[in-house]
């Protein structure tokens, strides 16, 4: 039986980019079986721009809106835990997803039902989203060149994985069957949701062959709302 798909988007005063981020969704070759929205007591517009594309979307979407600011990892734990599907894919406010992204991650746990997260690449933006010209902070001095690297290691690898980014991952590159999400919630006391849905998770982690799939991520630090 084909598995199903939820989406787990958190905003917090996110309405310079979301209706970008949506409209992404709405062009996935594959679409949702729901999209989960929980707003973190957003001072802006972000709730007024997912109620109105929740009106024309074609697949149900799910909105909370908390009563007071959580915090991130909290407002990700509480929207992952909403989700009612088999796959559950963790989307931030600000990205661009790549139109194939659902149909490659859904390919690959269906065609391995023994992985429990998937992960992919992704390609920095700006804020115009054109390319990011800014250096970045990089662990490490060496910069690892796939050549150098085993075929093994090369073709089944993310090439996060084996450069030095300042962050080898992030929870927008994630994907996780839903049967995980009771080993993964609640999120260990002071973790980021991504890191300790990974290492959870960790021993069964695919990465997809097709190569197709890199959603674009805005570049700059990181804007957490607490």
């Amino acid at each position: 039986m084909p598995a199903t798909v939820s989406i787990a988007l958190c905003t917090y005063n996110g309405e310079r980019f979301l209706d970008l981020q949506l409209q992404s969704l709405l062009a996935q070759t594959v679409q949702p079986e729901e999209l989960v929205v929980c707003d973190d007591a957003s001072s802006d517009r972000s709730l007024e721009i997912v109620e109105a594309f929740a009106r024309q979307a074609p697949f149900p979407v799910r909105v909370w809106r908390n009563s007071q600011n959580l915090g991130y990892v909290r407002n990700f734990e509480q929207a992952i835990g909403h989700c009612s599907q088999d796959l559950v894919f963790l989307c931030d406010q600000d990205d661009l997803w790549d139109p194939r992204k659902i149909e490659i991650i859904k390919s690959v746990f269906e065609s391995e039902p023994e992985v429990g997260l998937c992960l992919h690449d992704f390609v920095r933006i700006n804020a115009e989203g054109g390319h990011y010209e800014n250096p970045l902070e990089l662990y490490g001095e060496k910069q690892l060149r796939s050549a150098d690297l085993p075929d093994e290691i090369r073709l089944h690898s993310i090439r996060a994985f084996v450069t030095p980014y300042p962050r080898a991952w992030c929870g927008c590159m994630m994907a996780l069957r839903r049967d995980f999400v009771s080993v993964a919630l609640p999120i260990f006391p002071g973790k980021g949701h991504d890191d300790w849905i990974l290492k959870v998770i960790a021993p069964q982690v695919a990465a997809p062959q097709d190569r197709g799939v890199a959603d674009a991520l805005r570049g700059g630090p990181p804007h957490h709302d607490t």
